[in-house]
């Protein structure tokens, strides 16, 4: 029998599951380890990532969109993290997940699904404000500083650095989309959630004619992404301290692809 997989667009509703969800799967993802070395203080992490749940999903939905996937049930398996990037250099975020860098989240990437989550980003909730009630009268650069405040405490120095390193080297000569984090349950990797919704982003971005960009995390989700078309882009970014590699990726649309296969399935997915 021939498990189906439902891909869509996730809400301002599915904030408190997607942020569950982000926590369970980010446990063993290579960023977030690196950042908050400590399992347990890694717990209370993505224990605390709830409060910022509705702040993280509605900043990430004003620059973009999050997909997320269930695998016949009523679970929700995944969910990846997209943000659309025109040409030219970044504005600061001023809302983002509990977890990533500045523009999104640490965590990433799955289909036929890596062991750990893989960051194309990675899984810790990208960069959000933390309520925006207790943050009126602060400035952009302030409130992406109190979050991270809050959401990694005495490591936040950590993950401010790995945003940095990855917006240095983010390229802005094309419009493009940007997956900054995606993420699948350990019990559900390898039945192709990860592929599901990988391949309905990249529907559309071939369907829009731009291009595609990611960082991925280990070199066994580098292969993954290589199958769908990605290459790497320069040199890798290479955390201090015997942290991980990320390799920079990019996909130039395949329009030819968009027009063959429209919006249709991808290994029984079905979209909405």
């Amino acid at each position: 029998m021939t498990e189906t997989m439902t891909v869509r667009r996730a809400g301002l509703a599915d904030a408190r599951a997607i942020a569950a969800t982000v926590g369970r799967a980010g446990m063993d993802e290579a960023v977030f380890c690196w950042v908050v070395p400590d399992e347990s203080a890694r717990q209370a992490c993505t224990e605390a990532w709830v409060e910022f749940a509705a702040g993280w999903v509605s900043g990430a939905l004003e620059i973009g969109e999050i997909l997320v996937v269930r695998d016949g049930s009523s679970q929700l398996g995944g969910l990846s993290v997209w943000e659309f990037r025109p040409a030219g250099p970044a504005e600061p975020a001023t809302a983002a997940d509990p977890t990533r860098p500045a523009t999104g989240h640490p965590t990433q990437s799955t289909t036929a699904e890596p062991t750990q989550s893989d960051t194309a980003g990675s899984t810790q909730p990208a960069t959000a404000a933390p309520t925006r009630s207790a943050t009126t009268d602060l400035g952009p650069d302030e409130r992406q500083a109190a979050f991270l405040e809050r959401a990694y405490g005495r490591y936040a120095p950590r993950m401010v650095l790995v945003s940095e390193l990855i917006a240095a080297r983010h390229p802005d000569r094309q419009p493009h989309w940007y997956l900054q984090q995606m993420a699948v349950l350990p019990g559900l990797r390898g039945r192709g959630l990860g592929g599901a919704m990988l391949h309905h982003q990249l529907v559309r971005a071939d369907a829009e004619g731009v291009g595609t960009y990611l960082e991925a995390s280990s070199p066994r989700n580098r292969a993954l992404y290589e199958r769908y078309g990605f290459r790497a882009h320069g040199e890798p970014i290479q955390l201090p301290d015997g942290g991980p590699a990320l390799q920079p990726m990019w996909r130039d649309p395949q329009p030819d692809r968009a027009a063959t296969e429209g919006r249709a399935t991808h290994s029984g997915a079905t979209e909405t």
